[in-house]
């Protein structure tokens, strides 16, 4: 299988939709490592069951294509936080997030990535969120937009902090929560254009020259 052509100075992001008819669900499935397909397995309803394994089936089937592999054949390994990598000689770095039935990926070569995408909900408890998580900095600009925006603005900052934490391979739970990602010069943060009614981010590694930032679906 040829290898997709990632440069150094490009920075990739695939979307996918996870409601995958049963015949292309199957497909992927098949793919999945013996461990994938139990963590599927643990799910208590059949339709996150459906979306993981789509998610995780579209990951390895993207993977393939930067490797120049089968997709079965691809292999992981873990940090500290969970934060997945391939066993390759090569340098991708990837990240993933999905909400609902959208899925975002980034792929890099030799910098390290992380995107999330969320879907935007008024029930999520945001104030609550934001009065934990968010700095002063972070919940003062969330005060100075008008309340009928708070909404989607608290997810506008919440995708950009979870992209930047996740890039750095940390997470919400070992995460530094006093970072701001706008003032942290080694890094690249900007807000993605995601489906209605969604918010998502990419944090990228600002390793000289910035990237340039390509958008494709699956």
């Amino acid at each position: 299988m040829s290898a997709l052509a990632l440069p150094l100075n490009e920075v990739h992001v695939w979307k996918a939709r996870l409601d995958l008819d049963p015949e292309e669900l199957s497909r992927l499935a098949q793919t999945l490592s013996t461990d994938e397909q139990a963590r599927a397995a643990r799910y208590r309803f059949e339709v996150h069951r459906r979306r993981f394994i789509a998610a995780r089936g579209c990951l390895r089937r993207l993977l393939a294509q930067y490797l120049g592999c089968q997709a079965a054949a691809v292999r992981f390994r873990y940090g500290p936080s969970g934060k997945p990598a391939v066993v390759s000689e090569a340098d991708l770095r990837f990240n993933v997030s999905h909400s609902d039935d959208v899925a975002l990926y980034a792929f890099a070569q030799g910098r390290e990535v992380g995107i999330d995408v969320e879907r935007i909900r008024e029930t999520t408890g945001w104030e609550r969120i934001a009065g934990r998580y968010f700095t002063p900095g972070e919940r003062a600009l969330l005060e100075a937009v008008p309340p009928t925006l708070r909404v989607a603005a608290f997810f506008q900052l919440w995708t950009r902090k979870e992209a930047y934490l996740k890039a750095r391979g940390e997470g919400l739970r070992f995460g530094r929560l006093e970072a701001e990602p706008d003032n942290d010069p080694g890094w690249w943060v900007v807000a993605l254009e995601a489906p209605l009614g969604y918010a998502a981010a990419l944090a990228v590694e600002a390793t000289p020259p910035v990237p340039m930032l390509r958008r494709m679906s699956t």
